[in-house]
């Protein structure tokens, strides 16, 4: 019985996409509406209004009907309640949209997606409009907490961001720096005065930083704490800080020696 419910649940578990698997298994239309049908109701199809699993598919492509809260019968189709809701865009351009969205680390202007999916008009006065929306919808969706979550190999590492004491103004320079010597030699060593930096980094994935003053053991904690999927992520990977060993014990993590 044990490894029949291994198997059961290594098959529902979603696959990484990769530009491969997108143009494979999401290239089409309904290949997306398929995918998105298992992604949201991995049970059985259930009404998103009353979430009763009665619902019967109707002849109109993935359309059903749910008789349990209308009258005359609720229709709705997978968008209901999602960012491609009324919709007039193909779901293997959402999909598309998103990947590239979600795998651009440095960010991605809807000028860049209307060029890359200008769709049969590119040159319609329209076309930049419906770019710029599916972007603001799609990053709209972001925002959701759960979403931000990061989940298999993740990588954290913090440092500190400021100018060097040498190219600051005078009143400028760290206190210790101008008791010493004033008007002397700079020493980088001495009192940087810089801002602590943290981020973490999930492989294919995306990237989360955060600005946290003092880089402490219980501050590192908080924020793996807070951006990392404690579940689902298969290896924590930081380097040999001590203020690291204070991270979840049932995480998976290795420390890398840099040196």
């Amino acid at each position: 019985m044990k490894k029949r419910t291994e198997t059961t649940e290594q098959k529902t578990t979603t696959p990484s996409i990769t530009q491969r698997y997108l143009d494979t298994y999401l290239a089409t239309d309904d290949q997306c509406m398929e995918f998105l049908v298992a992604s949201r109701w991995p049970d059985g199809v259930h009404c998103p209004r009353c979430n009763s699993a009665k619902v019967h598919k109707l002849s109109k492509p993935w359309k059903w009907q749910c008789k349990q809260c209308a009258k005359n019968g609720y229709r709705f189709s997978p968008l209901v309640g999602t960012i491609f809701e009324n919709t007039n865009v193909g779901m293997s351009v959402w999909f598309k949209v998103i990947f590239a969205m979600c795998h651009s680390k440095k960010g991605i202007s809807a000028l860049q997606i209307y060029r890359m999916v200008g769709g049969k008009y590119p040159n319609k006065k329209g076309a930049y409009r419906t770019a710029w929306y599916m972007c603001h919808r799609i990053r709209c969706a972001m925002k959701d907490p759960e979403f931000a979550k990061l989940l298999g190999v993740v990588e954290v590492d913090e440092t500190y961001i400021g100018g060097k004491d040498r190219n600051r103004h005078w009143s400028k320079k760290s206190a210790q720096q101008r008791k010493a010597d004033p008007r002397g030699p700079l020493d980088e060593k001495i009192g940087f005065d810089k801002v602590g930096v943290v981020g973490a980094i999930s492989r294919k994935g995306n990237v989360v930083a955060r600005v946290i003053g003092g880089v402490d053991a219980r501050t590192l904690a908080g924020f793996v704490q807070n951006v990392v999927d404690t579940e689902r992520v298969e290896l924590l990977a930081t380097d040999e800080k001590q203020d690291y060993r204070y991270v979840d014990k049932d995480m998976p993590h290795e420390a890398v020696n840099h040196s």
